[in-house]
């Protein structure tokens, strides 16, 4: 269905902020995502692997499209995650991000990638 996307990024601690993914195919056009489950993650990263730490099948962070991810542009693909402040207040360094859509009974990870947290001088 998707491609999966490499996008990194970095954040303060306790700071709120909205991911937004859109949705491609291999060929790079949009996918309609109307009628999608999405499920984005955060877990501990091993750096030298640049892959989730094993074991981690707990995630630090977790959202849904049942709470904090809408689907803001279903047609051409859009979705958006809500980080809230209260996610990240008690993280600092590298970790590893994933988002992954179910649709039509396929399953596709659209986005993942390192997220950089670093610490809020202002609290």
């Amino acid at each position: 269905m998707a491609l999966g996307n490499q996008q990194d990024f970095e954040m303060h601690s306790g700071n709120d902020r909205d991911l937004v993914v859109t949705v491609k195919n291999a060929a790079g056009v949009v996918v309609n995502i109307t009628g999608a489950t999405i499920k984005w993650q955060i877990s501990k990263l091993d750096a030298s692997l640049a892959v989730p730490t094993a074991g981690s099948d707990v995630a630090l962070v977790s959202k849904d499209t049942g709470g904090d991810i809408a689907i803001t542009d279903a047609v051409n693909g859009v979705f958006t995650v809500t980080i809230a402040s209260a996610d990240t207040e008690s993280l600092k360094g590298d970790y590893y991000h994933e988002s992954q859509v179910l649709l039509a009974s396929k399953k596709s990870t659209v986005v993942f990638g390192k997220l950089t947290i670093k610490r809020n001088l202002i609290v």
